[in-house]
């Protein structure tokens, strides 16, 4: 299996990050577990594309997306904040700075 282009690993974190952050502006109004459910599936579906290094990241992200207790239904807004910090931070030690083309 080939070693993937680092850039193309940026793109494809940047890109995910970018569209998990969309998500707290169309749940924070109500709550709704199959949109919730939806977002977990949409960062898992994330987790097998991004580098090995994110997995568990990832995988905390899904389980961040829902407030206590599970099945409550309500997104936990600042809990899915706080969990995707290490991938920002993975972002900014990976991807600041490079080159574009």
């Amino acid at each position: 299996m080939p070693v993937p282009d680092p850039a193309d690993s940026c793109v494809v974190v940047a890109g995910g990050v970018s569209s998990l952050l969309l998500a707290p502006m169309s749940l924070r109004s109500h709550s709704d577990p199959s949109a919730l459910e939806a977002l977990r599936g949409q960062i898992l579906g994330l987790r097998d594309k991004v580098p090995g290094e994110l997995h568990g990241s990832f995988t905390a992200l899904a389980a961040a997306v829902e407030a206590p207790p599970r099945g409550s239904g309500e997104f936990d807004e600042p809990g899915f904040r706080k969990t995707m910090e290490p991938v920002e931070d993975w972002l900014g030690a990976h991807c600041a700075g490079r080159p574009s083309g």
